[in-house]
């Protein structure tokens, strides 16, 4: 019952969003419009998500450190080398996801036709290997 009342809030809501859509857009420009609010309006949001939310950073990073440290296991089954296979199985892993995402941004936009290297996709990669990197590491 309490779910098919939230679902006709959340369907009300989202009609009433989509019918007065140019109403919301102009509103949004003329807020973000005043000097200063690009800046501190992302600042307090994300502030206000992580407190709120801040009981379930320790259980959503132990579920990703789960998940990360389940493939290097898969693959130093398959690695004949003992003891070191689980060390080199990590090495492997971050290396592919680390770089993985770098090399199909860089691929998807030479086939849009773009000669010159974008700068974002390295400096995606490089904080994916950091945060890759302190998952795997944590035992």
């Amino acid at each position: 019952m309490i779910t098919l009342t939230t679902l006709a809030i959340v369907i009300c809501a989202f009609a009433i969003l989509v019918f007065f859509a140019q109403e919301f857009l102009g509103r949004f420009k003329k807020i973000f419009g005043l000097p200063g609010v690009t800046l501190f309006a992302p600042l307090v949001l994300a502030s206000s998500v992580i407190l709120v939310y801040e009981f379930w950073e320790p259980w959503l990073f132990l579920r990703v450190k789960i998940i990360l440290n389940s493939i290097p296991e898969a693959i130093a089954h398959i690695l004949p080398f003992g003891s070191f296979s689980i060390y080199l199985a990590k090495i492997i892993y971050l290396s592919c996801m680390a770089s993985l995402p770098i090399w199909m941004a860089y691929y998807k936009s030479r086939a849009k036709g773009n000669r010159k290297a974008n700068a974002v996709p390295f400096w995606m990669g490089l904080f994916l290997w950091v945060f890759l990197a302190m998952l795997l590491i944590v035992q």
